[in-house]
């Protein structure tokens, strides 16, 4: 499992000697020996829940000895926290948590992590020195900022986001408010709550799924309309923000996760609506793989540059022809079922 960066609960192959699956509260990994082509029946290398009671998993990351961490959202007042815990007490119904397993799947460390009211973990990522980075969303006005964090009072609204940094250890290190003056909420669509990604030069790519705040305090991002967009926002691993992106039409999206290449580029992928009776006005990019659809709902892809310019954009909806629908793939590998998020 070494030299895995990232992976995903959505089942899909990634780069690396690795693929994690985890669905509920249960975490599955397969050996690269699994990757045997489709139809090949992979070998589970291991299978275990961390809790079985109301809790899920929202994503799953590993470091390069091969130890995984998880993330997700709990209701468990039993969840299985161990004794270094940075937030040994559960203070909400919905809490989030941070747990890690080693290679061999044994429960090494688990957290809770956030304030008195929701909290919902969707994103985790580990750097080339073993921190883990947190990305998801919280109602909570006393939720643990530190470290001289960038926003170090909720913004306000009925929700914000936040980013948080543990050492390998699982110890907080720093912790942020991110967010504008509206809400920043969770999906409630089965999808993470939010999502983030580690760049290069030191980049840390943080998204919220869906946001009607008019203006993120970095990068001069500012909205008039009130209706609901994602937000990409790069911050430094210091949890320094750089510049925030807004992202959508001028109807209700919703973006759902953040990836990045070699060379620091961010890619978010997402949905896109239209008002009844509009067109869309989702700006896609010239010469884009599809700059027009008439799917109400439709997916788009993004591409950002390190300095938060849109390299690219396109609509990713079903063409029908002769032989009937076509679809322009995101994953050659789809999920059966979405990961389950309550809040």
């Amino acid at each position: 499992m070494a030299g895995v960066a990232h992976a995903s609960t959505r089942g899909h192959w990634w780069k690396g000697s690795a693929i994690l699956l985890a669905l509920g509260g249960w975490v599955d990994v397969y050996p690269e020996s699994a990757r045997g082509g489709v139809g090949a029946g992979p070998r589970i290398g291991y299978a275990t829940a961390i809790d079985q009671q109301s809790d899920s998993v929202a994503d799953v990351a590993t470091d390069a000895t091969g130890s995984l961490w998880v993330v997700g959202s709990t209701g468990n007042m039993a969840f299985p926290i161990t004794d270094d815990a940075a937030d040994p007490v559960r203070a909400a119904f919905d809490d989030g948590y941070v747990a890690k397993l080693d290679p061999a799947g044994t429960l090494v460390y688990a957290t809770y992590l956030g304030g008195s009211a929701a909290n919902c973990i969707g994103g985790a990522a580990v750097d080339e020195d073993g921190n883990v980075y947190i990305a998801g969303t919280t109602t909570s006005t006393d939720f643990p900022v530190m470290g001289g964090a960038a926003q170090d009072t909720a913004p306000g609204g009925a929700g914000d986001g936040f980013v948080a940094k543990l050492n390998s250890a699982g110890q907080l290190l720093q912790a942020t408010y991110f967010g504008g003056t509206g809400y920043e909420s969770c999906p409630g669509r089965g999808y993470a709550v939010a999502s983030i990604a580690l760049g290069s030069e030191d980049a840390l790519y943080v998204l919220i799924g869906s946001t009607n705040s008019t203006q993120f305090p970095a990068g001069g991002a500012e909205r008039t309309r009130i209706d609901a967009d994602g937000l990409l926002a790069r911050f430094d691993r210091d949890l320094r923000p750089v510049w925030g992106r807004f992202i959508g039409g001028s109807f209700l999206d919703q973006m759902t996760r953040v990836a990045t290449d070699g060379a620091g580029n961010a890619y978010v992928t997402g949905t896109v609506s239209r008002d009844f009776g509009q067109q869309h006005d989702f700006p896609t990019t010239p010469g884009a793989l599809q700059t027009t659809t008439e799917t109400d709902l439709a997916p788009a892809l993004l591409k950002y540059t390190p300095s938060g310019d849109v390299a690219y954009a396109t609509f990713l909806t079903a063409t029908r022809g002769s032989s009937g629908s076509r679809w322009y793939p995101i994953s050659r590998s789809p999920p059966t079922a979405p990961p389950t998020s309550r809040c």
